[in-house]
């Protein structure tokens, strides 16, 4: 296959070891373009990303204020995705949806856990960020300092800290 992203040749190699259909059909879907949104994108690759996430994000959570202040272009593409395409089959999400169903109790444990994980690993990269900040800068305050009795991590959780 030619064109391959370089960032892909390793991992496409063993990809394709196991599942040559399933890797060639993925490396072809990274070189298709998007003849509605390339040349949108293409107009709006001068804009600081910043205005373009707000932007983007506006128009996910469909704040009209927000995106009164978005170029034309993007306001023009959000207004047209109203519609579903007509390729959408929602009759394929069947499956999917009572899937989820019928097993939502293991849904629900998977999302709290998920969640508890996430929040554990940044309150601990909160501690490791700040004890790096107290080595660059010997002048921090003991205000600024985090507990060291041992309870961080729950008082963290518990005060949304």
């Amino acid at each position: 296959m030619e064109n391959i992203p370089s960032a892909y040749i390793d991992g496409y190699a063993k990809a394709r070891a196991v599942d040559r259909e399933a890797a060639d059909n993925y490396i072809r879907h990274t070189a298709m373009g998007d003849a509605v949104l390339d040349p949108i994108m293409e107009e709006l690759a001068s804009m600081p990303p910043a205005d373009l996430h707000r932007f983007i994000g506006a128009g996910i959570e469909q704040q009209q204020e927000v995106l009164r202040e978005a170029p034309q272009i993007l306001r023009d593409f959000i207004e047209s995705l109203d519609e579903p395409p007509p390729w959408l089959d929602y009759d394929a999400f069947r499956p999917g949806i009572r899937t989820f169903h019928a097993n939502l109790d293991l849904m629900l444990v998977a999302f709290v856990a998920g969640v508890l994980v996430v929040r554990f690993l940044d309150a601990d990269r909160q501690v490791v960020r700040h004890h790096r900040a107290r080595v660059l800068d010997h002048e921090t305050s003991p205000a600024e300092q985090p507990p060291h009795d041992g309870h961080f991590l729950s008082r963290r959780l518990v005060q949304g800290e």
